[in-house]
């Protein structure tokens, strides 16, 4: 559907964002400068969380095209996306506000993220089954 993310691309960025979460309560207590690790975290899972959007873009629009066409479209994202990811890392290196570590983190939580996708799946459909019930239930009251 055109203009509407995917509800596998949004648990797969839901799944970033729980594992920079659990990085975020365990790792803090082990950095000198907390507020370094946090931003880096933080920067590093807005730019996996992009990753993820961008890599299900680039899918989406390579699906209309020919075959080849379309792997050569794939391929050259995906190149750019593997190269903002080394500028973020590299920008985290060049400034002290940004804890390396922890960008390097945020990043691969887009791994660990697509490994969580199935779990957050099932999370997700557990959550709106109660929220329907409870709907249901609310209706049936008035």
């Amino acid at each position: 559907m055109k203009g509407k993310i995917s509800s596998v691309a949004a648990e797969l960025i839901a799944g970033v964002w729980i594992f920079c979460l659990c990085c975020l309560c365990v790792g803090v207590w082990f950095v000198k400068d907390s507020t370094a690790y946090c931003a880096g975290l933080l920067f590093g899972g807005a730019v996996g969380s992009l990753g993820a959007y961008h890599m299900w873009r680039t899918l989406e629009a390579a699906l209309g095209l020919p075959e080849g066409a379309a792997v050569k479209k794939i391929a050259v994202q995906e190149v750019l996306r593997y190269a903002v990811f080394a500028l973020a890392l590299g920008l985290s290196m060049l400034t002290d506000a940004l804890h390396p570590v922890a960008v390097f983190l945020g990043i691969f939580g887009l791994k660990i993220g697509a490994y969580m996708q199935p779990a957050v799946h099932k999370l997700t459909l557990r959550l709106y089954r109660a929220y329907e019930k409870r709907a249901k239930r609310n209706t049936k009251e008035s």
